[in-house]
């Protein structure tokens, strides 16, 4: 039971996220780390990173709009931390993270304002930002960054389970 993770990668970094969350709020299970690649966190499509990396680097701001607008069908608020998790009103007490972005992707930003919410709320947390990378590119085992991205995650994990060694 102490060795009990979360992690996924875009959408399933949201899940991961919201996971993390419900089980600090249920009181457990207790998380020995959450591991958020590339992670969709919130529902702004404004940010600087969509303007930037949002045509042309493999996903577009118009899938993701088309992504979000799917699973938000209904009477389902975009808003609402379950959703968009960068809006909870506390992340103090969260499971410890990893935050993996890519520098070319639209997801950056959100991403990267997820690893400043939880570090300034005392969460320990380690964010990396690949340069040169688009998302997706942690599943893609031609470039040799994904083999350091995963090595991070791996070491990451070792670590929060205590299985590092020497």
């Amino acid at each position: 039971p102490s060795r009990i993770a979360v992690g996924g990668d875009s959408a399933g970094g949201n899940l991961a996220a919201v996971c993390a969350l419900l089980a600090r709020d249920a009181g457990g299970p207790e998380l020995a780390l959450q591991v958020l690649v590339y992670p969709v966190v919130d529902c702004d499509f404004e940010t600087g990173s969509y303007a930037a990396n949002g045509v042309g680097y493999m996903l577009g701001s118009d899938e993701m709009q088309w992504f979000f607008d799917s699973y938000t069908t209904g009477h389902v608020d975009p808003t609402d931390w379950h959703v968009s998790p960068l809006r909870v009103g506390d992340v103090r007490g969260v499971a410890p993270a990893l935050v993996l972005t890519a520098e070319y992707d639209p997801l950056r930003d959100e991403g990267e304002a997820y690893a400043d919410r939880l570090r300034e709320a005392g969460v320990a947390v380690e964010y990396r930002c690949y340069e040169g990378m688009i998302h997706s590119f942690f599943g893609l085992p031609a470039y040799d960054t994904a083999g350091d991205a995963m090595e991070f995650v791996a070491t990451g994990l070792r670590r929060a389970f205590g299985t590092l060694g020497p």
